[in-house]
């Protein structure tokens, strides 16, 4: 996994400062393999409606997203658990829980494989 400064390019990879950090980088692998889970349960949770729940799972990954070095995955999931406490039920997830779904998935080692199999879907 190479862990690099982050980049605020759209769509391009998003790295972990803390790769320098002692106490945080040998972390770093076991918080990204667990990214697809994540977005597994947002986009259940979506679909269910269950919205507390979405929101508290937004709410934890606003909360360790800086911890590990993802700033722009703590800003996102601010913006994300903001628009669920206002949106009641909607048709559609919210821009800003997509939003942060896509920007999990430009993490610097993140399986879209491993998603794959927690979402009980086959690769295509």
């Amino acid at each position: 996994m190479n862990m690099q400064v982050q980049i605020d390019e759209p769509n391009a990879t998003l790295y972990s400062s803390a790769i320098g950090d002692r106490d945080i980088a040998p972390c770093l692998p076991a918080f990204v393999a667990a990214l697809p889970g994540y977005v597994v349960k947002i986009e259940r949770l979506w679909t269910m409606k269950s919205l507390d729940p979405l929101r508290n799972v937004v709410h934890q990954i606003k909360g360790v997203g800086g911890v590990y070095g993802f700033a722009p995955l703590t800003d996102a999931a601010r913006r994300a658990e903001q628009t669920l406490v206002d949106v009641a039920v909607a048709d559609r997830i919210p821009p800003e829980v997509e939003a942060l779904v896509q920007l999990i998935r430009r993490v610097d080692g993140y399986c879209g494989e491993t998603e794959q199999m927690l979402a009980g879907r086959k690769q295509q």
